[in-house]
């Protein structure tokens, strides 16, 4: 149990490193004040394309960086009950 619970610990952290903390937001509105929707950037998408990537970014951030964090609970708390049982 507490190599496992080793194991989960430290994938959580690789995971961390990779995605980081859980943050606010994005800012995707604001990145792009003063465009329209159809208008095409530089890279060839349209801001309403570069919108959806980004939120689409920021969710799938988010939701690593929760189940990294998740890991590192149930890590630890697999390492204390191994202790004490």
């Amino acid at each position: 149990m507490t190599t496992v619970g080793g194991v989960l610990s430290l994938m959580g952290i690789l995971i961390l490193f990779r995605f980081g903390f859980p943050q606010p937001s994005f800012v995707v509105e604001e990145s792009y004040l003063g465009l329209e929707s159809a208008n095409v950037l530089s890279d060839g998408k349209t801001v309403a394309e570069a919108r959806a990537d980004a939120s689409r970014k920021e969710l799938t951030y988010k939701r690593l960086s929760m189940v990294a964090l998740g890991l590192i609970v149930v890590g630890s708390v697999m390492q204390m009950i191994s202790v004490w049982l």
